[in-house]
């Protein structure tokens, strides 16, 4: 059985491991941020890196997304996941980051799991269109570059957010 936080995600009821549950507050800045500022969601696929218990899966879903990708390294945020988002479509991969994620089939990609993003910069293709959190200055000035990319929003002092042009 799962315990965790109880909360509210626009209609979603969800559980949350207690270090997710700031995320709510988040909410206004994710609106800003963290959608697609070119197109609608709307039957589109999100591949959303550090999905947490599945509280960014729900904004999406929210949003129009019509199906979640959703993956985590922690086996505990991936059972909140699971519970979270058991009636959508969604499939939740219990693992860390990996380049080849980039490989599946998706139309918008949300980064948010530190040190992780360092990987991008060995990434040679393209990238679809983007949110990602960047937690160094000079991460964000080489995601920047490399994907041409620009900054949208300061999180903290050392995280800043990223997103397509």
């Amino acid at each position: 059985m799962l315990f965790g936080i109880r909360c509210q995600i626009y209609e979603y009821k969800a559980r949350l491991l207690p270090h997710h549950k700031n995320m709510i507050s988040e909410l206004a800045i994710w609106e800003k941020w963290y959608l697609p500022s070119s197109f609608s969601l709307k039957e589109k696929t999100v591949l959303d890196i550090g999905s947490g218990s599945g509280e960014t899966a729900l904004f999406y879903f929210h949003h129009g997304a019509s199906k979640l990708v959703c993956v985590e390294k922690s086996s505990s945020a991936c059972r909140f996941a699971r519970a979270n988002l058991r009636n959508l479509n969604a499939e939740i991969i219990n693992e860390p980051f990996k380049l080849d994620h980039l490989k599946i089939p998706h139309d918008y990609l949300k980064m948010d799991i530190e040190g992780g993003e360092v990987l991008l910069l060995k990434y040679d293709a393209h990238l679809k269109p983007c949110v990602i959190e960047a937690h160094s200055k000079e991460l964000e000035k080489e995601l920047c570059d490399k994907f041409n990319l620009k900054k949208a929003f300061n999180l903290n002092a050392n995280t800043s957010l990223i997103v397509s042009k």
